[in-house]
């Protein structure tokens, strides 16, 4: 995460010759890059500001799905990872929000079947992940623990 905040950070510098590292620049670096853990941004936060000596107090903090959107339109973008315990990130994906179209990605369900998860299925859906990577489709993996490790 530290690298892609990083990258980030030169990223809009390069973009905007007028911008400098100010407190909303770096805001949007961090929670880009380590929003995954809402409990734990406030510390995260903290560290940054105050090792690059910026003010922290005031800078407001951006909504969870612009950033989202942000990071999928991006073409200098990592991997994005939404981890939830239910359905809600296909609900934000496709719903209301319609961060992603249903035709240019492939959702991939996995299952906790002892028979689906083995090495077959496995590379099976590994090979899927890559030939959608390849076509540059978005690829939304649901259940898939098996694969994780892979």
């Amino acid at each position: 995460e530290f690298y892609s905040t990083v990258r980030h950070i030169n990223s809009r510098l390069r973009a905007d010759k007028n911008l400098s590292l100010d407190s909303a620049v770096l805001m949007d670096a961090v929670q880009r890059n380590f929003g995954g853990k809402p409990e734990a941004m406030g510390g995260v936060l903290e560290v940054f500001f105050s090792a690059i000596g910026l003010p922290l107090k005031g800078v407001p903090r951006k909504p969870v799905v612009p950033l989202v959107r942000a990071n999928i339109n991006s073409k200098e973008s990592r991997h994005l990872m939404l981890l939830t315990k239910n359905g809600a990130a296909l609900r934000l994906l496709f719903g209301s929000q319609k961060l992603l179209e249903h035709h240019s990605t492939e959702v991939i369900y996995g299952s906790d079947f002892p028979n689906d998860q083995n090495d077959l299925q496995i590379m099976q859906s590994l090979q899927q992940i890559k030939l959608c990577m390849a076509q540059g489709r978005t690829v939304v993996l649901v259940h898939c623990e098996a694969l994780y490790e892979s």
